[in-house]
């Protein structure tokens, strides 16, 4: 069973909705479009439920012995990836520059070498983990051809919205390579003030991957304050791996015994449960008393909360674990991908900036 996303959806008004400069913005759409998606289509959720009970399996077997440390060691898992950049304005079409950008977030968040490591509180430092995994723009294509792993299309849809339209070309959008051994990141202008959503572990193949709005992809540059810094694709990929928000279900009663088998909360022991989402950057505050989790304060700089980009900085170690079981389990074809495998014919010079030229 996926998770009590019904309590958490009316205890934040359905999607995580905020209000910042007087603009309505939803921070993440991913809990709407998982409903709509078995409303939609009931089949699916045996589905879920099936990845979701396979990773809280695999995830219950790994022993995680890295704390906070991140160092020079290799990654465990990498994850070729490729961006589909939409554009109906020039504005729009965001520049590979961007991209590398939020590509460099991305890796600096999940192997903890990013800048504000410092600001974890005491309390979770000791929890606070290196995922092991890293993401690469791809440097093969599924045709066998040298890529730089970023696609630039015009569409004539001005916006877009969980519908999936994005993802296809007959709906204005781009077709995704094969979701099953790439990740697919769509960035488009999105209506409603959405920030992004991701597609949950066992959904359709063909709408896999994670949409992310414009104005709050990239570092600073094109990017809109608070989100800047790029964390909503953190965000977003984290479901995409799946987790889910450190507010889910609120203060529903987990115990010691059943925090990471029990279908409540997060299913990471070592997250405490806050009521609701935080947004902006609060202080220390406990707005849920389980004792499980030590009765601890909201852990607002996860990257799985609501809050201002600069406010976030760390995973858990049980939330590493989720997401190497899902990449063992559900996603292990991006293990085995040959996206990242360079083409022998021509040779592709990768810069640090994850940049590929290609060479006949």
């Amino acid at each position: 069973m996926l998770k009590k996303i019904t309590l958490l959806l009316t205890t934040i008004l359905l999607f995580g909705v905020v209000h910042a400069q007087n603009k309505k913005i939803i921070r993440c759409a991913t809990d709407e479009y998982y409903q709509n998606e078995i409303a939609n289509n009931p089949s699916l959720k045996q589905s879920y439920d099936a990845a979701a009970q396979q990773t809280r399996a695999i995830a219950n077997t790994i022993v995680y012995n890295a704390k906070g440390k991140s160092g020079n060691s290799a990654p465990q898992y990498i994850i070729p990836v490729v961006v589909h950049v939409l554009y109906n304005k020039a504005s729009e079409n965001l520049a590979d520059s961007t991209v590398y950008t939020n590509l460099q977030r991305l890796n600096d968040d999940y192997r903890r070498t990013n800048f504000d490591t410092a600001n974890t509180r005491s309390v979770f430092k000791g929890i606070a983990a290196d995922t092991k995994i890293e993401f690469r723009l791809a440097v093969r294509d599924p045709n066998g051809n040298c890529t730089n792993g970023i696609i630039h299309k015009f569409t004539s849809a001005t916006s877009f919205n969980t519908s999936n339209k994005m993802k296809s070309n007959a709906t204005n959008g781009d077709d995704p390579w094969p979701t099953g051994t790439y990740l697919n990141l769509w960035v488009c202008t999105m209506s409603g003030g959405i920030l992004g959503y991701a597609q949950f572990p066992g959904g359709t193949a063909a709408t896999d991957g994670v949409v992310i709005d414009n104005g709050a992809f990239g570092q600073k540059g094109a990017a809109q304050a608070p989100y800047d810094l790029g964390r909503t694709l953190t965000h977003e990929v984290g479901h995409w791996l799946n987790l889910y928000h450190t507010f889910q279900g609120g203060c529903a009663g987990m115990t010691a015994a059943n925090c990471a088998s029990s279908g409540q909360g997060d299913e990471c022991c070592d997250t405490p449960p806050s009521s609701t989402a935080n947004y902006g950057c609060p202080g220390s505050q406990n707005t849920c008393s389980e004792s499980y989790s030590g009765n601890r304060v909201d852990m607002t700089e996860n990257y799985m909360d609501y809050t201002d980009d600069a406010c976030m900085n760390a995973f858990t170690i049980d939330q590493t674990a989720r997401m190497q079981a899902t990449l063992m389990g559900v996603r292990n074809g991006l293990i085995t991908s040959l996206g990242l495998t360079p083409v022998p014919s021509q040779t592709p010079t990768i810069t640090l900036a994850n940049d590929t030229i290609c060479n006949g």
